[in-house]
């Protein structure tokens, strides 16, 4: 008996929902539209937030094709990690182009990357600190550049992209650093995809 009134009761609520909701969005995953009091407010709340990520995902494709792009028309062994770095620079409040455009100005892009310090192709800490991969390499890069370390946050946090450059490598060492690494910058938004 119960069983039945649930059904009815259902029916009550289900039908005059379903009809009042024309289509669902193609890109809603199946399964994740529950039946709840809710519901017609939470389909179009998914269907905007797939939107709004389905555009910073292709976003962050687009970045990462360039920077990969960049790096593998010169044969640089960074090419493939451009997604790393993108992703990594989100978190850090970076420049999504600043850590491939310093590997490439300090290693050509890990061509020449320091001999003693495992996957630092950044000259990091004066090539005398390594890392266990690539990745892990521009997750801890990116921290530091984006004053998210608290050994150098002191150095970086809060600064401009250009401030950040002159941090890492100073004028009066390489008076030219800055306007090499932001001219590679430049060169990476540039890549056609």
């Amino acid at each position: 008996m119960n069983k039945k009134i649930n059904k009815l009761l259902s029916s009550f609520i289900v039908f005059p929902m379903i009809t009042s909701i024309t289509t669902i969005p193609a890109n809603i995953p199946s399964g994740i539209v529950a039946l709840n009091s809710n519901t017609e407010f939470s389909i179009q709340e998914l269907f905007e937030k797939s939107n709004l990520e389905d555009n910073l995902e292709k976003s962050r494709l687009e970045k990462a094709a360039k920077i990969d792009q960049y790096l593998a028309e010169r044969d640089m062994p960074l090419a493939g990690f451009g997604y790393d770095m993108v992703l990594e620079a989100e978190k850090n409040n970076l420049d999504w182009r600043l850590v491939a455009a310093i590997g490439v100005r300090e290693s050509s892009g890990g061509r020449h990357a320091c001999k003693k310090a495992s996957f630092n192709a950044w000259g990091w800490h004066s090539c005398k600190s390594g890392f266990s991969s690539y990745e892990k390499a521009i997750e801890e890069i990116s921290a530091h550049l984006g004053g998210n370390n608290e050994r150098t946050s002191r150095y970086y946090a809060g600064k401009t992209t250009e401030e950040i450059i002159d941090t890492y490598n100073p004028p009066y060492i390489v008076p030219k650093y800055k306007s090499q690494v932001l001219a590679i910058m430049n060169n990476i938004e540039k890549q056609e995809i």
